[in-house]
């Protein structure tokens, strides 16, 4: 609680600070406040559309919470900066397979196999589908 308190305080006298508002909102998701941290999330979204560890961590909550659609939004916008990033490619590729969006699954993990051709679980899944 003095963590809290000492973020809290620091926000109030810096509110656009991404660093203590993302510190607040991953307090309040190991404490399982999920609303609290998802509206810290957001906020920090709102004033830095961009910043990647609120994607990252965004993309693992939604993903967990079965919030499929809004995880792979956040996945393309973390695409849109860094298209080369393998570990969020793979993981898209399964939300698109959750979904059942099987032609955009193949898609992507081309991509991922194409970028990283010893990725094990890629090319495994890959050649699943033959």
């Amino acid at each position: 609680d003095t963590r809290i308190d000492e973020l809290r305080e620091i926000l109030r006298y810096a509110p656009d600070n991404a660093t203590a508002r993302f510190d607040l909102a991953i307090i309040y998701y190991s404490q399982k406040k999920l609303g609290q941290a998802l509206q810290e999330f957001e906020t920090i979204l709102a004033e830095h559309p961009a910043h990647p560890p609120t994607l990252h961590k965004l993309l693992s909550i939604y993903t967990a919470e079965s919030q499929l659609e809004k995880a792979v939004d956040l996945a393309l916008t973390i695409l849109q900066t860094n298209a080369q990033d393998t570990e969020v490619l793979f993981h898209l590729a399964l939300l698109y397979l959750n979904l059942e969006r099987v032609d955009e699954a193949l898609q992507t993990l081309t991509v991922l196999v194409g970028l990283d051709p010893d990725h094990p679980e890629a090319g495994a899944l890959l050649q699943s589908f033959g």
